[in-house]
């Protein structure tokens, strides 16, 4: 969705993604809060825009009974793909892989 440059200054909308940012815990979440990519959090779509609402409310519930231990969590999207493709992975990928579904 293409909002305008004016509307993401009323939001304030840069200041908003750099503190989100800077709770994002694992690799993939602070990718979705650099600057180029913090703009596709907008749904392109209300029906899009109330998946992405339920997600968050099944979230929070999932958080009140308790908070999963996200800290520390390592990128492993790249060697699961790599595997996916036949390709080799190394050790620490796999100690990364465990930790991660652990």
């Amino acid at each position: 969705m293409q909002v305008s440059r004016r509307t993401l200054e009323t939001l304030e909308w840069p200041l908003l993604v750099e503190r989100l940012r800077a709770h994002a815990r694992t690799p993939g979440g602070r990718s979705r809060c650099e600057p180029e990519a913090s703009t596709e959090l907008f749904a392109d779509d209300p029906d899009t825009a109330r998946a992405h609402l339920a997600e968050t409310s099944e979230a929070r519930a999932l958080l009140e009974r308790a908070a999963p231990p996200f800290g520390g969590l390592s990128e492993v999207g790249p060697a699961l793909l790599r595997a996916e493709r036949g390709g080799e992975i190394g050790a620490g990928d796999l100690l990364d892989i465990a930790a991660a579904i652990e």
